[in-house]
C-alpha cells in the first residue's frame, strides 16, 4: 500500500508542476496548487504517519493545521 500512495503522490507532484506550466490566471493556479498539497499533506498524515486509525482528535488537529498553514500562504499569494 506504501508503494501505491508513494506512486500516488509522485503523480499528484507532476500535476502540480504542469498546472504551473498552464495559461490559467495566477489565482487559479495557486488555488489548484494549493488544493494538491493539502490533499498529499493529508496522504502523508494519514499513510505514512499512521493517524488514519488513530483517535479523531488527532486527525482534527493536523487537519486544522495543515488546513491554516495552507490557507495562510494562500491568503499571502492572492
Amino acid at each position: 500500500m506504501s508503494t501505491f500512495i508513494w506512486i500516488v503522490l509522485m503523480l499528484l507532484t507532476i500535476l502540480t508542476l504542469f498546472v504551473g506550466e498552464t495559461e490559467l490566471t495566477r489565482k487559479h493556479i495557486i488555488l489548484i496548487i494549493l488544493g494538491v498539497t493539502f490533499f498529499k499533506v493529508q496522504m502523508i498524515v494519514d499513510y505514512f504517519m499512521g493517524l488514519r486509525k488513530v483517535r479523531w482528535g488527532w486527525q482534527v488537529a493536523m487537519f486544522s493545521w495543515s488546513f491554516l498553514i495552507i490557507s495562510l500562504i494562500g491568503f499571502a499569494f492572492l
